[in-house]
């Protein structure tokens, strides 16, 4: 691990801590539909950065270029203007915010490099890790306090209906996932128990799917990396691979019996929208994203819809399907890597992991190129900062 390698006598003022806590426990917070996270990292990137590392720059160009496709299929495009209620919402300027949400996270990547550099890696992952673990419990304590109906005013912790914990993200999914990635973190630098379980009990009360599937996931990349190296488990491991492919698929097809259950019956459907029409899980998130992106993907295969632009044509009857027409400025998608592919195409996903593979190359410590993949993988936005906090480790540990 690289965290016992790299010490420094000075220590990290708390104030850069607090700012990187802040990044990954507010990154869903927002002014209108300005994040606060965003606008704090891009005052960073026009005061103070003054260059990236390469392979934050290759990312960063990798981006760049998608953009521009963007701008050039635009002109080809038909788009759909029912969500589109302000400036911001419009073709060509929704993929200029979505890149500034992906500039402040390659900036952000670029800002724990810089103080790791400085203060050492096992300083400020321990301060970090403390903080975060102070965090989680006040929002623990605002959660049960919530659920014996106290309420702190201006923070919405929690779903009334479900008492799903939320923290400080919109839904409880991702923060779940968020959750179980900082525990996952805390096993690998070997953190008190007590912490870990801390994380694990927000990603249990957040009701997540992907957090849980998430943690399974890791404990059996790290089991069938762990013994590849013996010859004896080598052998076992065609006995063994095709179990744990058995009980993913029988989990994810669980889960998706959940969603599919959710959304076969068009005339609930319906009824629900009406009554809820800001409910993201039936009618704008991944459970019809799982209809309409495999039509977004064969009508734009190679280099995909566009960076920023599901929002305004997921509502195009071509692809909707059943699903009816909303209202609400869907800027989600399916998450992670679909997403990638769905806005930069077959061409887009195979740069973007290109790019992760050299820094798997690179870096000493695969796991921190895992912890970056992983919540990508279960559907985490790629416009959340803390999957990026991972890759920071990498370039450390070159």
């Amino acid at each position: 691990m690289i965290v016992a390698k790299m010490k420094n006598v000075q220590k990290c003022p708390w104030y850069l801590i607090l700012f990187m806590v802040f990044v990954v426990f507010c990154t869903d917070v927002k002014i209108s539909i300005i994040k606060i996270s965003e606008i704090g990292l891009l005052l960073y990137f026009v005061l103070f950065l003054r260059k990236f590392d390469k392979p934050i720059r290759k990312f960063l160009n990798f981006f760049i270029v998608f953009a521009g496709i963007t701008f050039f299929h635009n002109l080809f495009l038909i788009f759909d203007y029912s969500v589109v209620d302000s400036f911001l919402k419009q073709p060509y300027i929704c993929t200029i915010g979505r890149f500034l949400e992906v500039l402040s996270c390659l900036v952000f990547m670029q800002y724990v490099t810089n103080i790791l550099r400085k203060y050492g890696v096992g300083n400020v992952l321990s301060r970090f890790y403390v903080c975060s673990c102070f965090l989680s419990l006040c929002i623990l304590v605002l959660y049960f306090l919530f659920v014996v109906g106290i309420q702190v005013p201006y923070l919405n912790i929690a779903d009334e209906g479900t008492l799903r914990l939320t923290g400080f993200y919109v839904e409880g999914g991702p923060f779940g996932l968020m959750c179980s990635s900082l525990a996952l973190l805390g096993i690998h630098i070997r953190r008190p128990k007590i912490e870990i379980l801390l994380f694990c009990i927000l990603t249990f009360l957040a009701q997540s799917k992907a957090g849980l599937v998430c943690l399974l996931g890791y404990f059996c990349v790290k089991i069938v990396t762990r013994y590849y190296r013996y010859k004896i488990f080598r052998v076992g491991l065609w006995l063994i691979v095709p179990i744990i492919i058995f009980v993913f698929i029988k989990l994810f097809s669980n889960i998706a019996e959940q969603y599919i259950s959710s959304i076969l019956d068009t005339n609930y459907l319906d009824s629900w929208v009406n009554a809820n029409p800001e409910d993201y899980s039936s009618t704008a998130g991944r459970i019809p994203a799982t209809y309409i992106i495999p039509k977004m993907f064969i009508d734009n295969p190679f280099f995909g819809i566009g960076i920023g632009n599901y929002p305004i044509l997921r509502n195009l009857p071509e692809y909707r399907s059943f699903f009816p027409k909303i209202d609400i400025y869907d800027a989600s998608g399916y998450g992670g890597f679909v997403d990638i592919l769905n806005q930069c195409g077959l061409v887009g996903l195979v740069l973007f992991l290109s790019l992760i593979f050299k820094l798997y190359k690179m870096g000493k410590d695969y796991t921190y190129v895992l912890l970056f993949c992983l919540p990508l993988l279960f559907g985490v936005q790629y416009t959340f900062a803390y999957p990026w906090l991972m890759l920071s480790f990498v370039l450390i540990s070159k």
